[in-house]
C-alpha cells in the first residue's frame, strides 16, 4: 500500500488518542508511519506519549525506529503518512 498524506486525518486521530484509521468505504486498515531522517526508510512507530484530561486522551508525542539503520526518531503531523 502506498503512503498517504493526510494531515488533517491524522491530527484528528491523535486529537483522539489513535493510532491507526479504518476506512469505512475499504475496510483497509491505515497505520500511522514515518520516514527515517538518515536513510529514507519507511518506520513505524516505537513509542508514544499521552495525555489524559478527564476522559480525552490524546496522543502528544510519537517516536519511531527505522527497521534499516536502527535510527529512533519523532515526528509531528507534519512528518508521518498513514500506510
Amino acid at each position: 500500500m502506498e503512503k498517504v498524506k493526510d494531515k488533517t486525518r491524522i491530527s484528528e486521530m491523535l486529537s483522539d488518542g489513535k493510532l491507526s484509521f479504518k476506512d469505512p468505504k475499504t475496510g483497509y486498515i491505515y497505520n500511522i508511519c514515518a520516514v527515517c531522517p538518515e536513510d529514507g526508510c519507511d518506520c513505524s512507530i516505537t513509542s508514544h506519549d499521552r495525555d489524559t484530561e478527564g476522559n480525552r486522551t490524546t496522543i502528544t508525542r510519537l517516536v519511531f525506529s527505522c527497521p534499516a539503520c536502527g535510527n529512533r526518531f519523532s515526528a509531528g503531523p507534519d512528518e508521518i503518512y498513514l500506510k
